[in-house]
């Protein structure tokens, strides 16, 4: 009888005191791990801090230099043409209701730019101005189309201005081999570039290129 009694006493589960025993146990040596490798932890994570400043000290750098030069103007890069180059008959995109012009430009609000194709006027001897840009994830694109559209008011028929979009038209920015945005030309009656401007350019300075070509014309 006491045999079998002490028996089943050795087999018996541990008593709670004991399991919280080992339980306190388990923990204090997890808390003894974590004090010894926190330097560790705060070494690697000020390498980590370090090298995330790195990466946004270049990107700052990159975007400086993006708002400088232009939206999307690459560096040291010239577009395919140039003063004194004839320039292609495109057929970029135009709406017959001005009221439509959403349906080919990513402006915001309705511009008089895309009544005429640049190869019509090029056949017609008409002297015009084309600005490429992208209003919708380009700010000087928005500003440099808006000067555009107040000269477009300004100057008739005597003169046409256009605008090509680079998510809507994108094969004529291709065509004409532009680099950058928003980047603007001024042609001649002949279809030749009298003159480039690659980012925001003044509305003066417009009105002055412009005012040249056409006193050419009626000279």
């Amino acid at each position: 009888m006491h045999a079998q009694g002490t028996i089943a006493r050795a087999i018996a589960p541990p008593s709670p005191k004991m399991v919280r025993a080992r339980i306190v146990s388990s923990g204090s040596s997890c808390i003894n791990f974590t004090k010894q490798s926190k330097y560790v932890w705060i070494s690697s994570i000020v390498k980590l801090m370090m090298k995330i400043h790195k990466i946004f000290s270049v990107f700052a750098i990159l975007l400086l230099l993006s708002l400088t030069v232009g939206c999307g103007e690459k560096l040291g890069v010239q577009a395919k043409l140039s003063i004194g180059d004839q320039v292609p008959k495109s057929n970029n995109l135009t709406v017959s209701d001005p009221d439509k012009w959403y349906e080919i430009s990513s402006m915001d609000t309705k511009v008089p730019l895309y009544e005429w194709k640049i190869a019509d006027l090029v056949n017609q001897h008409k002297p015009f101005l084309v600005v490429f840009g992208t209003p919708q994830h380009c700010t000087m694109c928005v500003d440099q189309i808006t000067r555009v559209a107040v000269m477009a008011e300004q100057y008739g028929e005597r003169f046409a201005f256009v605008h090509v979009d680079g998510y809507k038209d994108t094969s004529v920015w291709v065509e004409w081999g532009v680099t950058g945005e928003p980047w603007t030309y001024l042609v001649d009656s002949r279809g030749t570039v009298r003159s480039v401007f690659p980012g925001q350019t003044e509305l003066g300075l417009l009105t002055l290129e412009i005012d040249k070509i056409l006193n050419a014309k009626e000279g």
